[in-house]
């Protein structure tokens, strides 16, 4: 929720021209698109690497099956 009012917060200084966003539209053009391309890797690529990684390992090195008794 935080990510979403700092992206919503900083579009208006990156997207729209004013008085005064020449100076800082760089610097929130790096902090809009960092943080959204922080949340892609959290939210999405991290845990489909996170389970094609465990996917693998368990192939690799399956477990192996205890007797009860």
């Amino acid at each position: 929720m935080s990510t979403t009012t700092t992206v919503f917060g900083i579009a208006p200084l990156v997207v729209f021209p004013g008085a005064g966003t020449e100076l800082y539209r760089g610097v929130g053009a790096i902090v809009l698109f960092g943080l959204m391309f922080s949340t892609f890797v959290t939210l999405i690529f991290l845990p489909s690497f996170l389970t094609l990684s465990l996917t693998a390992i368990e192939k690799c090195f399956p477990r192996k099956a205890t007797i009860k008794g």
